[in-house]
């Protein structure tokens, strides 16, 4: 997934997801700003997601730099080449074929999950008429033009 494809699926989800006023950043550049990432090759995780192959998640590497040293390197199962080269404006640059960005989003919303404290908090000060009364954070919500 590249900047633009993150970008359209961060406003997805921010129109789609949540109507009312959140935390949710919507904006690929907020994101960054949010996680306080210089570099998303930080949070990058290689992958083989080739439409033949059973999957594969490739050791981390420590910089961007060392990429081009690791052009050999292939998937296991379906021995699809981890990176691939483009060039452009007479530059030849190195990127990883298949990949995901991981900011632990899931292991800290488990975390919380699994806090006694956060837990009981949780719907503490909630408005019972406002919406999301009733049990779905849908209900009684309204998005103009629908």
């Amino acid at each position: 997934m590249g900047k633009s494809h993150l970008e359209a699926w961060l406003k997805f989800v921010f129109n789609r997801l949540f109507p009312v006023t959140t935390f949710v950043p919507s904006t690929h550049y907020l994101l960054r700003k949010l996680v306080g990432a210089k570099d998303w090759t930080e949070y990058m995780v290689h992958v083989c997601d080739n439409e033949d192959c059973i999957g594969h998640v490739y050791e981390k590497l420590p910089d961007k730099h060392t990429w081009k040293d690791n052009l050999d390197e292939k998937c296991p199962h379906c021995s699809e080449t981890r990176f691939k080269t483009r060039e452009r404006g007479g530059r030849v640059f190195v990127e990883p074929r298949y990949w995901y960005i991981d900011f632990g989003v899931e292991e800290t919303i488990q975390y919380m999950a699994m806090d006694a404290d956060f837990v009981a908090k949780r719907g503490a000060g909630r408005d019972p008429t406002g919406p999301g009364a009733g049990g779905h954070y849908r209900k009684g919500v309204t998005r103009a033009g629908t």
